[in-house]
């Protein structure tokens, strides 16, 4: 993003891809659990299921992926990455358009966020985590 008035945004097609550890479950006994929900470094480096990568140029193993990687494997899976992908943009796209007149309030001072998008549903994102910091 390099405006919000008016709002101009750039998408890079490379990024982070974070897996959490323990599977993705919506059992209700399970929702407190953590590590279901949240792939913070930080917090599953612990785990016995935290796979490293420690080599730079095995992209698609371990518990960290580039998109790139990840676009291979929905390709394998027989799903469709661009599509996604596009329904990942619409989501990031409506948060910071929501989220416009907060930033606009702080426009003097330096603002930035995280946005977490979760792909827990393989084909759905939804907005997981976003903080606002200024």
């Amino acid at each position: 993003m390099i405006s919000y008035d008016p709002l101009k945004i750039y998408l890079y097609h490379e990024g982070l891809v974070r897996f959490a550890t323990i599977k993705y479950s919506l059992d209700a006994e399970k929702l407190t659990e953590k590590l279901i929900h949240l792939t913070n470094f930080s917090l599953n480096k612990n785990n016995d299921n935290y796979v490293y990568n420690s080599e730079a140029d095995e992209d698609g193993v371990g518990s960290k992926w580039s998109l790139s990687a990840l676009k291979t494997k929905y390709g394998i899976m027989g799903l469709e990455y661009d599509e996604i992908m596009a329904d990942v943009k619409d989501l990031i796209i409506k948060t910071l358009i929501a989220i416009q007149p907060h930033i606009l309030e702080k426009i003097d001072k330096s603002v930035a966020f995280v946005l977490s998008i979760d792909l827990a549903a393989i084909t759905t994102p939804f907005l997981s985590f976003m903080d606002l910091m200024s």
